[in-house]
């Protein structure tokens, strides 16, 4: 599927959530209390199966190289001129990334 289809069908998949919430609250057979903290429930686990989805996390994956590829290309463009203090800066954010980075890919491990 084409990037434009996953995000076409993680809106599809918002919108039904959201019309299936409004119809439960109109139907439901439990107090307002009971109803409100299922959809609760029923909308995170909704939100954490799209958060962890293999398309999100290759789209984070894309973001942290980016993020590495510019933070290297800024040190190395501006070594000389940088205060130790930035370069500390630069290599922290690099580094971060990678370790985020790594999680990521031991997550899609698991997933395959």
């Amino acid at each position: 599927m084409e990037q434009e289809d996953y995000q076409s069908a993680g809106i599809l998949l918002i919108v039904g959530a959201l019309l299936g919430a409004g119809l439960a609250l109109l139907y439901a057979p439990h107090p307002g209390r009971e109803t409100r903290q299922g959809l609760r429930d029923k909308a995170q686990r909704t939100w954490d199966r799209v958060k962890n989805s293999p398309e999100a996390i290759n789209e984070r994956v894309g973001e942290l190289l980016d993020t590495i590829a510019e933070n290297s290309r800024q040190l190395v463009r501006e070594a000389g001129t940088l205060t130790q203090e930035r370069q500390a800066e630069l290599r922290a954010t690099i580094e971060s990334a990678r370790n985020e980075l790594e999680r990521l890919r031991k997550r899609i491990a698991k997933m395959d």
